[in-house]
């Protein structure tokens, strides 16, 4: 028997209090069964996390233990296994008491929020992933509501019971952490959207509000344009992100062109002559220079308020007081 021995978080102290399970030895050469419902729950880490977590595991070892269900499925650290089945290295592991699967897939997602950069997409995939299991509660539910052939159950004429029974919209919602009607929207892209809209928001190419709209604007298209249509959308929207850009980029311009332009300002009485005359300004022209100047003289007041605030929240942000 392998006896973990591993200095935990709080938290971690916490979550295992909560299940009433501690630590349980597991015997060595113990190897977990592998459920590729869980295993496929999470998006898959990048090749580049793959290699970092390769390299670490190779220098200091799998000091993370393996997380099992009572029957020995793997819960958590999937990724681990691999790395240290292939290169053949001891890892650890640690039974949980889980009330059902269903319960195991939800710790799964609530550690992996923590440690991962998960995108609002990405949560609603993996929301969609445990719909069925969601729909399975629900339907035990209202069996329990509704009783059996032989007796009624205590609930079974209470219209928000029922309704409480199969809004597992919400339960998705709340498993992973996003708003209900972002919910929604993601099982309606995930029901009707086309594959190029599916494949941006996979690349996080756009919002999750974006794509949503995207496919309520194809919903009338025939079935064979929609891919192409969708693709056109895509276009569009690229192209004003590359307009935003190019609108940003001068509106930093002007502000950085003009705080130089006016470091090289000298405005004195001659100066101002020279700039008269050389400029061929008409004397009926000098109020409007004036009020251009005044309109000058208070943008550069709210320029200099707006940096001097900018530069306030920094200090706070640095140290966590303001200096």
């Amino acid at each position: 028997m392998d006896e973990i021995k591993r200095e935990y978080t709080s938290d971690e102290k916490e979550e295992l209090q909560a299940r009433g399970t501690g630590l349980k030895l597991v015997p060595a050469g113990t190897s977990p069964v592998i459920d590729p419902e869980l295993r496929d729950l999470l998006p898959p880490i990048t090749d580049e996390e793959r290699e970092a977590l390769t390299a670490d595991i190779l220098k200091n070892g799998c000091y993370s233990p393996i997380i099992c269900m009572e029957d020995m499925t793997l819960v958590d650290g999937h990724h681990r296994y691999d790395i240290c089945t292939e290169h053949d290295i001891p890892y650890r592991m640690v039974i949980l008491d889980f009330e059902d699967k269903l319960d195991a897939m939800e710790w799964m997602v609530n550690t992996q929020k923590g440690r991962r950069n998960l995108t609002t997409y990405q949560l609603g995939q993996i929301a969609l992933k445990l719909k069925p299991a969601f729909e399975a509660r629900a339907k035990e539910k209202l069996a329990e509501y509704h009783g059996n052939q032989y007796e009624s159950g205590p609930l079974a004429n209470s219209p928000k019971v029922q309704s409480d029974a199969v809004n597992t919209r919400k339960e998705l919602a709340d498993s992973v952490g996003i708003g209900d009607q972002t919910m929604g929207r993601i099982m309606q892209i995930d029901k009707s959207a086309p594959y190029p809209i599916k494949e941006a928001l996979e690349k996080n190419a756009i919002s999750v509000n974006k794509a949503y709209g995207m496919t309520q604007k194809l919903k009338d298209t025939p079935e064979a344009d929609r891919e192409n249509a969708a693709r056109e959308l895509l276009r569009q929207d690229e192209q004003k992100k590359y307009r935003q850009i190019d609108e940003e980029a001068a509106i930093a311009k002007a502000i950085n062109n003009a705080i130089h332009a006016a470091d090289r300002m000298e405005p004195t009485l001659e100066n101002v002559r020279l700039w008269i005359d050389l400029c061929c300004i008409e004397p009926e022209e000098l109020p409007h220079e004036a009020e251009l100047a005044a309109e000058a003289v208070a943008k550069f007041t709210l320029l200099h308020q707006t940096v001097s605030n900018i530069i306030q929240e920094m200090e706070v942000n640095e140290d966590g007081t303001d200096t």
